[in-house]
């Protein structure tokens, strides 16, 4: 087949919307033509050379790099969306519009026999491209994701405000699923949600991955550092930032008391102000970016998903456990991977609870071998990338069927 994937940022592993993009395309070009059209920001383009091999066609739309607003300025933007604009807020992250001349010379020129649109962002497109087969990529179900966040807020404002924002986004996404022969899940859990939207579209679990041998710690000479908790994620994502200030304010504290020279590391994109400051917190050090998440996989202790709320499944959980480093995760930050409590990973959902756990593992060198053995046995056998492309393939073929039938009518 010849794929077109159309993604709203270069599909680069630099956090994890863009692992998973990047990932299929590098699995899909072994036995397939892969062409892609994204935006790029102007400090990306050293990037570029992660994808030559597996694109055969690219075609870059210049996008600005993003402006922080003011608080202020950002709160009255905010509620002017959220109350008068025609989408939900974050859709206005990208200038669909801007995209829709370069997809008609892309389809005119390279005639894909399926179009990959991948997230939300920009599924408006799709209606464009009709009759054509295409499937929605959907990372998360993005209404159920802010439904979760109302849910744990306790400020009646901002839950006035998120209850609006989840209604509205299951509105939009509802009309863009079902505006696409095909949609994708994550999980079963996703796929639950997105059903209940999807009207004559039918949903395909695709699950997330992990590259395997790449994480291997086999191949590494590194060892293992003690008492050295890791989290790494996208820092500026709602629900990373709400996890790991909780698991810095609630958690570690008692951690501490029980291992006084355990030291926590913060690794990720984009770190905001308010992640920043946790480096004030005795034992802890925010990193931000690395350009590879190995090695610091490769030297610690135990990783954390301290997730409260969010959607879609953890890409951070995989890579560690592919990397034989230990987890301790909430209910919230598992869900959706098929691991098993107590054996591949360790689930707590409390602070105390949490930080037993995390605790216990530092205590206990042969309780961590085993959850990290188990971990990565799993991970290799159900989540490598290289199985999971041939679900996508199945559900590219079935696009094609349902439009070439006329079964699918958007």
């Amino acid at each position: 087949m010849h794929i077109l994937f159309v993604t709203p940022n270069l599909p680069v592993p630099t956090s994890s919307a863009r692992v998973r993009p990047h990932n299929l395309i590098k699995q899909l070009a072994v036995r397939h033509q892969v062409s892609l059209l994204s935006f790029m920001q102007s400090s990306e383009r050293a990037m570029l050379e992660q994808l030559r091999p597996f694109c055969q066609g690219l075609r870059l739309v210049p996008l600005d790099d993003f402006r922080e607003l003011g608080k202020w300025q950002n709160r009255v933007r905010g509620w002017s969306l959220l109350l008068f604009g025609s989408r939900p807020r974050a859709l206005y992250t990208f200038p669909v519009h801007v995209m829709r001349q370069p997809l008609r010379d892309v389809l005119q020129r390279w005639g894909p026999d399926v179009i990959h649109f991948e997230q939300l962002y920009l599924a408006e497109l799709g209606i464009d491209v009709a009759p054509m087969p295409a499937v929605l990529g959907e990372q998360n179900v993005e209404f159920q994701v802010l439904r979760n966040l109302g849910q744990v807020s306790s400020d009646p404002i901002r839950k006035i405000r998120d209850e609006l924002s989840w209604r509205k986004m299951r509105a939009f996404e509802a009309r863009m699923v079902q505006s696409f022969p095909v949609c994708l899940a994550v999980s079963e859990t996703d796929a639950r949600h997105l059903r209940q939207l999807s009207g004559s579209t039918e949903v395909h679990v695709v699950e997330n991955g992990v590259d395997s041998q790449a994480f291997d710690p086999a191949q590494s000479s590194l060892e293992r550092r003690p008492d050295n908790v890791l989290f790494f994620g996208t820092l500026n994502y709602g629900p990373n930032r709400d996890g790991i200030q909780w698991f810095c304010r609630e958690v570690w504290p008692e951690v501490r008391k029980a291992r006084s020279e355990a030291s926590l590391e913060i690794v990720g994109i984009d770190p905001p102000r308010d992640v920043m400051a946790l480096a004030d917190i005795p034992g802890v050090r925010v990193t931000g970016f690395v350009p590879d998440i190995r090695a610091k996989l490769w030297t610690a202790t135990l990783s954390i998903a301290p997730l409260r709320w969010g959607g879609g499944t953890r890409l951070k959980i995989l890579e560690a456990l592919a990397a034989g480093c230990p987890v301790v995760s909430t209910t919230a930050g598992a869900e959706g991977l098929q691991l098993e409590d107590g054996k591949e990973i360790a689930i707590a959902d409390t602070a105390d609870a949490f930080a037993q756990e995390v605790t216990d593992l530092l205590e206990h060198p042969g309780r961590r071998r085993e959850l990290a053995s188990a971990g990565q046995r799993k991970v290799s056998q159900r989540y490598d990338w290289r199985s999971i492309a041939g679900e996508l393939e199945k559900a590219y073929a079935r696009a094609i069927d349902l439009v070439a039938s006329g079964a699918f009518v958007s």
